[in-house]
């Protein structure tokens, strides 16, 4: 049994799946399968992984598309291995992320609660030209992390699957992705993780989301409505959980953190110190230093 499966999702984007195989092919560490989930697909992608050794890769041809979700879901319940990690077909990694996330995760002791670990993402934005991908510039993403808390994760999504290696075990006890949610599943599927376990974090730029607007789009950009429509949709669906149960859980908070969190607790902030000029200055101070914070 390999240690690691690594599940990849792709539908009519062979020139960044060409990508994503150099990027597992790379690897400094080698004990792995990679199962594709080709969702629907009708071009052969046969060359694209002529070099890839047979012995490491496993592919899923459905013949109508069935959604991200439930394409990742194929792709581990058809494989076995003691890790696994989502690689969509149009991100990457450093040669070494396979090689540092295994080792953090093979020192823990199996009763350790963390049951996963991430890495610090960079985010690439380009555009396709042609049968060329550009890059037109890179930013990391979520460096300011110094470890995953589950309060922080209600708020929204901190990290994105690329960068996340997990216990494969811990899907027998929270469940698969919920194919019911064409985008943001990762951060549901994130949010039942850290209800149960925790996740380790190595402070390094290992994993990398790239972005694309038009041609070629990734959800990210190209779904900004949709992404709006499920978040509330999530929210409302935890918070109706709580309601039901009579009790102050995770709905709760994920509507609240957010209030806290985000840009428009910051407006609110200053509209706060527009209405008078007679705040007492320490309130003004206490103000300034809950802006920064958030």
């Amino acid at each position: 049994m390999p240690k690691i499966a690594i599940i990849t999702r792709t539908l009519n984007r062979p020139l960044l799946l060409e990508r994503a195989a150099r990027s597992i092919i790379n690897q400094t560490f080698r004990d792995f399968v990679w199962v594709i989930v080709n969702d629907g697909e009708q071009k052969p992608d046969d060359a694209i992984i002529s070099d890839f050794p047979q012995d490491k890769i496993f592919m899923i041809r459905n013949s109508q598309p069935v959604g991200m979700e439930a394409a990742a879901n194929m792709g581990l319940k058809a494989s076995k291995s003691e890790y696994v990690i989502i690689h969509d077909d149009d991100d990457s990694w450093h040669p070494e992320f396979l090689e540092k996330t295994t080792s953090y995760l093979d020192k823990l002791s199996p009763s350790n609660i963390q049951k996963g670990v991430i890495t610090h993402n960079m985010v690439k934005t380009e555009i396709i030209e042609g049968n060329k991908i550009k890059l037109i510039s890179k930013q990391p993403f979520n460096t300011w992390l110094t470890e995953v808390s589950l309060y922080r994760m209600l708020a929204g999504n901190t990290f994105p699957p690329i960068s996340f290696l997990y216990r494969r075990k811990v899907l027998e006890e929270i469940g698969y992705y919920d194919e019911c949610l064409p985008v943001l599943g990762d951060w549901d599927f994130n949010i039942r993780f850290l209800m149960k376990y925790d996740i380790g974090l190595i402070p390094e730029v290992l994993a990398y989301t790239h972005q694309r607007a038009g041609f070629l789009t990734n959800t990210d950009v190209g779904r900004n409505e949709s992404h709006k429509y499920y978040d509330n949709l999530l929210r409302n669906r935890y918070l109706r959980k709580d309601i039901g149960n009579g009790t102050i859980g995770v709905g709760y908070y994920m509507n609240v953190v957010r209030e806290l969190t985000f840009p428009s607790f910051k407006h609110e902030i200053d509209n706060i110190k527009s209405w008078t000029n007679i705040l007492p200055s320490f309130i003004r101070k206490f103000l300034d230093k809950l802006k920064k914070r958030n």
